[in-house]
């Protein structure tokens, strides 16, 4: 895989996958959205960044009912950048938490 590093504006990148999916949440009676508002200038893979926002909201998005909230949100602190995808969802069981980076892991398919 190829990585390529270039300086972006990590909260306009998080605005566009908002807008990617506000059509959707809105029909399935979901709220989207970001506190986000001071620019937060990363140095880093801007595609893979906005892949993994992606994968992460679009799992989000599985899982919130209606009525629920996903929210995407990052903080610049002193040398790292925290990001964070967070709903209100049926959540992730704690003895699955450690696996849910294991390559195609999947939680029980059978949960409601």
């Amino acid at each position: 895989m190829e990585i390529s590093k270039q300086e972006f504006a990590l909260n306009l990148l998080i605005q566009e996958v908002i807008d990617q999916y506000a059509d959707i949440a809105e029909f399935q009676g979901k709220r989207i959205y970001t506190d986000t508002r001071s620019p937060i200038k990363l140095i880093g893979d801007k595609e893979r960044i906005h892949q993994l926002l992606v994968i992460l909201v679009d799992n989000s998005m599985k899982f919130t009912g209606e009525g629920g909230t996903i929210a995407i949100n990052a903080t610049a602190k002193t040398h790292t950048v925290e990001l964070e995808v967070k709903d209100n969802g049926i959540g992730i069981p704690k003895q699955d938490i450690p696996k849910v980076f294991n390559r195609f892991y999947q939680v029980e398919q059978s949960r409601t």
